[in-house]
């Protein structure tokens, strides 16, 4: 089955990151300054969004099976908090980040035509948002479920439905069932491949943390971003037609 080359898409990459650099760094902070820093969320690879749904799961569970914290008073008290807390990030993933992410990555593949628009960030809040709050609810929520039967499952998942935002950026109104389906299509046999073009990034983010962020805004969400969204513009020319 015909794919990408890893090392092609990054090199496509570092080309967009020159050509458009300030505007890649100026969507970051735009993005950052109205979600408050969780721009770093846009760029997370599947792996480590799966992973961080696993340990919300667990502490949820550890929550409920802990005899000892169920006999203090307060612990319900902590409970209402924790619950009434991940609603509230909950909801403002759902309504806010995820058509955010939609619109980033939409000004991504525009930086590789070298044609970006900042302002196609907020693509989907006048384009399908409605369908795209939608949909990348039902996207969440499938891989937190799948999370719950073990971390690979959940991975699996997280990569099937990786093409999801970029689908939406196209079709704006197309349904969930349509988005999933495409997806799933776009990703059959290639999930193995992303996986191994995300840990290409490691030293990358290793590089971020010693620098207390400063690389990951500056270059690494913009390298990664810009690497999807060649993945995702050369699974639309190979493998589906009617996008």
């Amino acid at each position: 089955m015909n794919t990408w080359d890893r090392y092609e898409l990054k090199e496509n990459a570092k080309v967009a990151i020159k050509l458009n650099y300030w505007k890649t760094v100026l969507a970051g902070l735009i993005i950052a300054s109205v979600t408050g820093g969780l721009f770093y969320l846009q760029g997370l690879t599947s792996i480590e969004k799966n992973v961080q749904a696993t340990e919300i799961a667990n502490f949820t569970t550890f929550l409920v099976r802990s005899p000892k914290y169920t006999h203090f008073k307060t612990g319900f008290g902590f409970t209402l908090l924790f619950i009434g807390t991940f609603v509230i990030l909950q909801l403002f993933q759902t309504f806010i980040l995820n058509p955010l992410e939609v619109g980033s990555n939409r000004f991504f593949i525009g930086c590789l035509s070298g044609r970006p628009q900042v302002r196609e960030i907020c693509f989907s809040y006048d384009n399908g948002y409605q369908s795209c709050v939608k949909v990348l609810f039902l996207r969440n929520l499938y891989i937190a479920l799948w999370s719950f039967l073990l971390i690979v499952p959940g991975i699996i998942k997280s990569y099937e439905y990786m093409m999801v935002p970029y689908i939406l950026g196209d079709q704006p109104e197309i349904s969930c069932s349509e988005a999933f389906a495409l997806s799933k299509k776009m990703m059959y046999g290639r999930k193995w491949n992303a996986f191994v073009l995300d840990l290409s990034f490691l030293l990358w983010d290793i590089l971020g943390i010693l620098t207390f962020g400063i690389v990951t805004f500056f270059y690494v969400i913009p390298y990664k971003q810009l690497t999807h969204a060649g993945m995702y513009q050369e699974l639309k020319g190979s493998s589906v037609n009617n996008l």
